[in-house]
């Protein structure tokens, strides 16, 4: 069984001291068993693609596919004569048959059904993929001046993956390091130095490549808009061995291994092209050597860190589901969130889709304007369970309509209209509102419609104003056509929120209890009184948004206290002599002993303070913090992660037992340390620190919201270490010598 728990956190500061969840759950439909010559994998030309392709057709994309090896001492034999001779190997890896097929495949899919130029695509397909040939074809993608900033980079990898320990200076939370691996990895740059053996691609280099390619502030930005897919495995926990060949499938392979023996990582490997990107940028799996939030790009990876990646019939198993399901939804309007939902069971894997940008439409920069929660529901043998529970805010009563896709159009009626009858930590039992509803298909999807009471914004009206009796109409108005996420109340004491008028400005009153006991009692911006019913519906959908998240815990039936196995610590950090010679940048280090007491913390505001936190825990824990805001609503994610997946359950602890997670200090550290900012005319703020622990892993990407008042402007402030100014240089002395000479 699994728990979470929370913890909440006072946090003052003074001058002297789219109200859905879009979090992502995910489905499963019918198996991809056969091979792809059964199957009809041709996209549909009856779309109209025309528009789309206009659009599109500023793809640009880098496609690497490799079956053989160097280092494997001979290829493999052809598949009719598999069954007389196995393919030799070095050291356990193995050639594959179909990861070339694989990239020919989507090139086809992003010429032919996108419109993508062949011009801009580049295909390194065995031989081609060396080491360096892969790092210059990145780098290059970066100094092309034909890609414009926001446009649409595909990065797609088939083959081989692997794993490492990490060297002791890159932990941070995990052990583990993973790579892909390049057609002239394990073998000798130069035959007769046996220290010259050529490396696989570690996540540390190639997240810190695509952070260059996406950094704003870059002479080369070319935005977050990247796409990165990998069908390997990413993990050596989940590749310890190869599946053996069988005549029946002679093609079966795993694309991962364990690393071969004699072979080391260097904790100075790819150095050059890392050292000046922060630690925690350069993550590009979650729960790889530094993850703290993929913020360049969007991975899908072919399954989870446990489990392998596997081909057959000469295609891998991952690549091909996923372009089915291309072909058959498009692109124009589904996410990636609700893509992975479609995807066909892949057997022994479970894709997973990262990156905090994965309630985008697929290779665009837009986002959907609704914010809203999708949830899988399976059938049981009594009843349907819905995947969703405590922990993402359901509640018993809220109601859902339910849909046979996940891909839902205006124009689709659900089948049927059900409820949360009983409410667990991670998922629910849910039940027709109708009994006679038809029979429902094993899977399915239920979008929430309606909030129980405990998830409405509870409002009150202090005002018998014209503009203010409009409000309550337009509030009633909603409750009748069914959608009610917002409760007038008459008692002020039962109200997270009130609204007043005073000299023509509307005010907002917090009258949440939770809030008031620390002496904060209203939000920090006011709306003209002309303006109301064009702003107040933003800060309305914020306030529900807000306070839901807010007060959001565990059952009472949990008997395990997370939360107590985990330490959350508060610094005022310090700038230090120490230097972090990667990054030429002074370092913050903790001054003082944590803040932190009896659940409420006290720190000081201005320009010259800042700080840092520090996580620790004594078992294997998913954790996100986040920063609630009592004067503008907004929240801010401190740390987290997110993974898109079919089984939540195998994604990898983001806190293992006994390790250490620093935000904003030390050298291996992951996120800014904080600068707290008081408005102006403050002299003192609340807000709370809220720490999410649990035992499984639940998708937290869509608590985070700007502020309704003013979205461009961030309290509080992010800050990093000054970079050093300094200068070095280098000298070697050349002796020169006759030919003559002896």
């Amino acid at each position: 069984m699994s728990y979470f728990s929370t913890k909440i956190l006072p946090f003052f500061s003074s001058n002297v001291l789219s109200y859905f969840c879009t979090n992502g759950h995910t489905t499963s439909t019918d198996p991809v068993t056969s091979p792809p010559e059964a199957e009809d994998q041709e996209c549909s030309t009856t779309r109209d693609t025309h528009k789309r392709r206009e659009v599109e057709s500023r793809i640009f994309a880098l496609v690497i596919g490799i079956d053989n090896y160097l280092a494997v001492a001979a290829t493999p034999e052809l598949p009719g004569a598999v069954a007389k001779a196995q393919p030799r190997t070095l050291n356990n890896i193995s050639n594959l048959y179909g990861a070339v097929a694989d990239a020919n495949e989507v090139v086809t899919y992003l010429t032919e059904e996108l419109g993508a130029s062949k011009s801009r695509i580049v295909l390194l397909r065995n031989a081609e993929a060396n080491r360096a040939r892969i790092l210059s074809e990145l780098h290059n993608l970066r100094t092309n001046h034909d890609i414009r900033t926001g446009d649409p980079i595909v990065i797609y990898y088939a083959g081989h993956g692997t794993a490492a320990d990490a060297p002791s200076d890159w932990q941070n939370g995990t052990r583990k390091v993973q790579f892909i691996v390049p057609y002239d990895a394990y073998t000798l740059l130069d035959p007769a130095d046996s220290t010259s053996m050529i490396d696989p691609i570690p996540d540390r280099t190639l997240g810190a490549l695509l952070f260059k390619l996406a950094q704003k502030n870059g002479m080369n930005s070319k935005g977050d808009n990247i796409t990165v897919i990998f069908d390997c495995c990413h993990s050596g926990s989940g590749t310890r061995s190869l599946s053996p060949s069988s005549a029946s499938e002679p093609t079966r392979r795993d694309r991962g291994f364990e690393q071969p023996e004699g072979w080391t990582m260097s904790p100075m490997l790819d150095r050059d092209i890392w050292k000046d990107v922060p630690v925690q940028r350069s993550a590009l799996f979650e729960g790889g050597d530094s993850a703290g939030g993929l913020k360049s790009h969007v991975l899908l990876a072919a399954c989870g860190p446990l489990e392998k990646a596997q081909e057959q019939y000469r295609r891998g198993a991952f690549t091909s589901a996923l372009l089915t399901t291309l072909c058959r939804t498009g692109t124009e309007t589904i996410t990636y969130q609700q893509l992975l939902k479609e995807l066909p069971i892949v057997p022994g894997q479970t894709p997973q889709f990262e990156g905090e940008n994965t309630g985008r439409i697929l290779f665009d920069a837009r986002a959907p304007s609704q914010r809203r929660a999708l949830y899988e529901v399976v059938k049981k043998k009594t009843g349907h369970l819905l995947k969703a529970g405590t922990i993402d805010g359901i509640t018993a009563s809220a109601e859902f309509d339910v849909y046979r896709t996940s891909h839902i159009k205006v124009e689709d009626k659900p089948l049927a209209r059900m409820y949360a009858k009983d409410v667990r930590g991670f998922d629910s039992d849910i039940a027709p509102l109708d009994p006679g509803v038809a029979i429902l298909p094993d899977v399915c999807f239920a979008l929430q419609t309606s909030f129980s009471e405990a998830e409405q914004l509870r409002l009150h009206i202090a005002s018998d104003k014209p503009a203010l009796r409009d409000v309550r109409a337009a509030i009633d108005e909603e409750v009748r056509s069914g959608l009610q996420t917002v409760r007038v109340v008459d008692d002020r004491k039962l109200a997270h929120l009130s609204i007043a008028v005073s000299s023509g400005q509307v005010e907002y009153h917090i009258a949440d209890e939770s809030v008031l006991r620390y002496r904060h009692d209203r939000l920090y911006y006011r709306t003209p009184l002309p303006q109301l019913l064009d702003a107040l519906r933003p800060v309305l959908d914020a306030a529900t948004h807000f306070f839901r998240h807010l007060h959001r815990k565990p059952p009472t039936s949990s008997n395990i206290k997370l939360a107590e196995k985990v330490e959350l610590g508060l610094f005022k950090v310090e700038l230090s002599t120490d230097i972090d010679e990667d990054l030429a940048q002074q370092i913050f280090l903790p001054s003082g002993d944590n803040l932190i007491k009896d659940g409420v913390v006290e720190i000081e505001t201005g320009p010259e303070t800042q700080y840092g936190f520090t996580i620790k825990s004594n078992m294997d824990v998913h954790i996100a913090l986040f920063y609630f805001d009592c004067s503008d609503l907004s929240i801010t994610q401190y740390y987290g992660s997110d993974v898109q997946t079919v089984d939540t359950a195998k994604v990898s602890a983001s806190l293992e037992r006994g390790q250490t997670i620093n935000i904003g200090h030390g050298r291996a550290n992951r996120g800014a340390a904080q600068r707290y900012v008081l408005h102006e005319g403050q002299e003192r703020d609340v807000g709370f620190l809220k720490l999410y622990v649990s035992t499984q892993y639940s998708n937290f990407a869509g608590i985070e919201q700007p502020s309704p008042f003013k979205p461009d402007t961030r309290y509080p402030v992010p800050v990093t270490p000054p970079r050093v100014s300094t200068w070095d240089t280098s000298l070697v002395a050349m002796i020169q010598k006759s030919p003559l000479m002896k």
